[in-house]
């Protein structure tokens, strides 16, 4: 119960963070949210299912020494280039899928003006899910990995490629936006990196993979001239205005 308890409050619904754009509909599986008792019913079963699942894994992996948990089956996360084990991506494809149905696809959750909507949704998946990786994941993955495999590491890569294959995907959009939405966006993605530096797990590697894409040739030269123009433009008013040349105290 405890576990389906943590995995319930761990997945919520990110309309937490967008209280303007709450989902329709009620499907489990594409991840919106629904009051009903028995989707609610449906939603306990089946993370009870995946529990047993994950252990099942973990035991096989375990049985077999170490590193096998590699070989069944694994993925290479984007950010350090790091193999992610089998039981860790199986918990990190639910988040994956949920997170591209709400901000990838045409629901209301999905606007890019609203950069803050999806950065929220990852810091909450980031918090909530550590206890877990700490308690339950990364004992079980040393036991079977010889303690090589940093759980909670590898679990906020993942999140954070979630993020920058939503800024890549949105980079085309704000580039032919107005200059306040792309630094609106920017501040964002400053602000989520600078908060990363208070995670223990993360190191520059992962703040470094953000800025990179702040960095790619054609966002960098529109952040450049985004800048420009929020200092030139004030100061060429100022400079136009015909009180600008005119004392302000006389004798």
């Amino acid at each position: 119960c405890c576990v389906v308890t943590m995995f319930a409050a761990a997945t919520s619904c990110c309309c937490c963070c967008c209280p303007d754009a709450v989902p329709s509909g009620c499907s489990i599986w594409a991840g919106s949210d629904c009051c009903c008792c028995c989707c609610c019913w449906v939603r306990c079963w089946w993370w009870v299912c995946w529990w047993w699942w994950f252990v099942l894994v973990v035991v096989v992996c375990a049985g077999g020494g170490g590193g096998v948990c590699y070989v069944i089956s694994s993925s290479v996360d984007s950010v350090g280039h790091d193999t992610v084990p089998y039981p860790l991506e199986l918990m990190i494809q639910p988040l994956r899928k949920r997170f591209r149905y709400h901000f990838h696809g045409k629901r209301q959750t999905n606007d890019i003006q609203k950069p803050e909507w999806y950065l929220t949704q990852i810091r909450s998946w980031m918090s909530s899910h550590s206890p877990f990786l700490l308690t339950y994941v990364q004992p079980l993955l040393s036991e079977c990995c010889g303690g090589k495999v940093p759980a909670e590491k590898l679990f906020i890569r993942s999140m954070i490629s979630l993020v920058i294959s939503k800024l890549r995907k949105d980079t085309s959009q704000l580039l032919t936006a107005e200059p306040a939405l792309l630094s609106h966006t920017i501040d964002e993605i400053l602000s989520f990196t600078s908060d990363l530096s208070g995670l223990t797990p993360t190191t520059a590697v992962e703040r470094q993979a953000l800025l990179e894409v702040l960095e790619e040739e054609a966002l960098l030269h529109a952040w450049l001239s985004v800048e420009q123009l929020l200092i030139t433009d004030p100061l060429d008013k100022s400079l136009a205005s015909l009180t600008t040349w005119q004392p302000h105290y006389r004798e």
